[in-house]
């Protein structure tokens, strides 16, 4: 969540690393961290953004954010008026 409970903060390494890296699907025990479910159809970055816009939510421009000191622009900002922490009432209207 953002700051104001209204938007989703992105870390999109991260994202890419443990939610679409098809690779996460793949490993059994004693092999790494146990598997993944797919959470999301997108196995790319791009696709998973193409998914966001297809349910409202667009990017908030001019928002940098940072991970780590050096590692600008690695968070990514996405709203939707639909999308809000103190509302769960209102996803029914997110298609």
């Amino acid at each position: 969540w953002d700051s104001r409970a209204q938007g989703l903060l992105i870390d999109r390494c991260l994202l890419e690393r443990e939610l679409l890296s098809s690779g996460h699907a793949h490993r059994g025990r004693g092999h790494g961290p146990a598997p993944v479910p797919h959470t999301f159809r997108a196995t790319q970055f791009r696709s998973f953004v193409r998914q966001l816009y297809r349910y409202g939510f667009r990017k908030v421009p001019g928002w940098v954010g940072s991970a780590a000191p050096g590692d600008a622009g690695a968070w990514l900002h996405y709203c939707n008026p639909c999308f809000r922490r103190d509302r769960p009432d209102l996803l029914l209207r997110i298609k």
